[in-house]
């Protein structure tokens, strides 16, 4: 009768006598626990001590089976044994009963293999299906799995990984027995048992990684692209593309529009896909591209038109119906002079999109609601995080009442000092922006801030216009610096206000070093502001009263000499210390600790209240 055990031994120290760098030491029937024997290493043909480059421990079992051999069954308490000894090479061969063919497979027990295999596996499942791949004759190969079996030898499951370790990465290094293709996306998964991963630092430190790699080609990760897409008359001049595989290409536009084109035997076809996402203006854009490719069937590619047909899921009313909705708010949100790029419908409540529509009925299409109670009024409504501004204005007949925008240019109404504290300005005409409280200045859209210069300069004969129009400058730098997306559009209201009053010149100190608070905010100033900041500081030294000493501390801040400010603000009372940490210019100040900006004030400005 054959002996098995020595049958398969013999078979595994034929196949590794073949290979110029491995040298076998494996007995059979060994007393050993856990392993039959070891593979040593070498770098060079000669074996020598100097060549030796490390030793795999091995494990050979011999089965009589006459079919091939997916897996084997290995005890879980030898695997939680390999595992602690740094992994082995298992080897099963199969020996036919009859014929005595000889059929070698082999497994990499690599720690974290194990691990991998031992998380799949029911707690109380006492042996676990080792998955095998067959050996063949080919020295190369042979030796390659070795090779693999060695590298692993470093895992420790119980050590753990600092992922600040990825910031010293020098180089990652892929082990594995096989061949392996980067042509597509690539899933490296070191619990699986034909790969291992491991990474160099900048140190020289070698740290075998545990969990998923996943390796992707260039044109398989999603980059974006100077690409001109267009259906009808819109047009996108850039996307999102990325290779889904040999012959998809996927292409995401701005609104939530996918389009995959394919490519397969001379024959390009291609699929649409929304699913509205961004803000209003992305979203009526993709609706309107996705309309159009259902009316024209046609798309053209960097001018290159090719025809689309339609699949009958592609015919959904409901786009259209919301295509049609949306219509009308872009003419409402037009004619308000709205930015539709910070308007997120999904932050919209139904309310409020209802409350929409009843502005758009108003004002589009002149309809005049009826309160036989009414009065005149102002009233700021509510949309996501936003507010628009309205007046309640008496209508055609009695009863009637219509909707106006206080920002347009055409609204027939004005605005007039209310100031029971000082009769004298009482009645003076003002703008409307002066009637806007602070509060709202970050958030009410339709501002029209394109067109507070010329309200301005409407009442330029009046006596309190330049220092209204300087409240506004200090109250719009202070909003900007709440505002997020709205920054840049305040500071330039408040730049070309600003420029104005410069050039009326007037209070010219007070008004550069406005501008240049609002250049510092926008990354902006020169050499040659600095230069005229530093000068401005020296002059206002010279003077040395209190006024000037706020001056001083302002150009401190906008120099950024955080020892100047912390001097000079020592030598303020406490009051007007209290008052200049209220201004805007204080949010200059690069000590976290201080307070945040308060209100909106002006270095030396009027103290007076005000109410419009």
């Amino acid at each position: 009768m054959a002996d098995v055990e020595l049958l398969a031994v013999s078979k595994i120290t034929e196949l590794v006598a073949r290979c110029p760098h491995l040298a076998a030491q494996i007995a059979s029937n060994d007393k050993t626990p856990f392993t039959d024997g070891h593979i040593d290493v070498y770098e060079g043909l000669g074996r020598s001590k100097a060549d030796w480059r490390g030793r795999v421990d091995v494990q050979v079992k011999g089965r009589k089976i006459k079919g091939l051999l997916a897996s084997f069954p290995v005890a879980r308490t030898d695997l939680i044994a390999f595992q602690a000894n740094s992994g082995v090479l298992y080897f099963v061969v199969t020996i036919h009963p009859k014929t005595l063919k000889q059929t070698a497979y082999y497994a990499v027990l690599s720690p974290f293999g194990i691990e991998g295999l031992l998380a799949k596996a029911d707690l109380e499942q006492k042996t676990i299906s080792v998955p095998l791949t067959t050996l063949t004759k080919d020295s190369a190969k042979l030796e390659s799995v070795v090779a693999l079996a060695l590298n692993t030898k470093r895992q420790n499951t119980s050590m753990g990984f600092d992922p600040a370790l990825f910031d010293q990465i020098a180089s990652l290094t892929v082990h594995s027995a096989s061949d392996l293709s980067f042509d597509g996306p690539l899933t490296l998964d070191a619990s699986r048992l034909d790969v291992a991963l491991e990474m160099t630092t900048t140190s020289g430190m070698q740290v075998p990684l545990g969990g998923r790699l996943e390796i992707l080609p260039a044109e398989y990760a999603q980059k974006r692209v100077a690409f001109q897409i267009r259906c009808g008359d819109i047009t996108y001049d850039e996307c999102l593309v990325r290779r889904l595989d040999t012959t998809r290409v996927e292409v995401v536009l701005a609104g939530g529009l996918t389009i995959i084109f394919k490519g397969e035997a001379g024959v390009q076809t291609s699929s649409f896909t929304l699913t509205l996402a961004g803000n209003f203006a992305d979203e009526l854009k993709a609706l309107e591209f996705f309309s159009a490719v259902k009316t024209t069937r046609t798309i053209a590619l960097e001018g290159r038109e090719s025809t689309y047909e339609m699949s009958d899921e592609d015919e959904d009313d409901s786009l259209e119906r919301q295509l049609r909705f949306m219509r009308r708010l872009q003419e409402l949100f037009t004619l308000l002079d709205v930015d539709t790029t910070l308007i997120d419908l999904e932050d919209v409540s139904d309310a409020q999109l209802r409350e929409l529509m009843n502005f758009y009925r108003s004002l589009i299409e002149g309809e005049e609601p009826t309160n036989k109670t009414g009065e005149i009024s102002r009233f700021v409504v509510r949309i996501a995080d936003w507010h628009l501004m309205f007046l309640f204005l008496p209508g055609s007949t009695e009863g009637h009442w219509r909707l106006v925008d206080p920002f347009d240019a055409a609204a027939p109404h004005m605005y007039r000092y209310d100031d029971k504290d000082d009769p004298s300005r009482a009645g003076v005409p003002v703008t409307v922006y002066d009637t806007v409280e602070d509060e709202y200045l970050p958030t009410v859209l339709n501002l029209r801030l394109s067109a507070i210069v010329d309200a301005y300069e409407a009442l330029i004969d009046q006596p309190t216009t330049l220092q209204l129009a300087n409240l506004r400058v200090i109250a719009l730098i202070s909003a900007a610096d709440s505002a997020g997306p709205r920054k840049a559009a305040l500071l330039t209201a408040a730049q070309d206000l600003n420029d104005w009053l410069i050039a009326q010149g007037r209070d010219l100190e007070r008004h550069q070093l406005n501008r240049y608070q609002i250049l510092w905010r926008t990354d902006s100033l020169t050499a040659d502001d600095l230069a005229a900041i530093r000068e401005m500081k020296r002059q206002q030294a010279r003077i040395g009263d209190a006024q000037s000493l706020e001056f001083e501390i302002a150009c401190a801040l906008l120099l950024d000499d955080a020892g100047e400010v912390a001097y000079l603000e020592k030598q303020l009372e406490p009051d007007r210390l209290a008052m200049m940490e209220a201004w805007p210019i204080w949010h200059l100040h690069s000590n976290d600790q201080r307070r945040p900006p308060g209100p909106a004030r002006s270095v030396a400005q009027d103290d007076r209240s005000r109410r419009t």
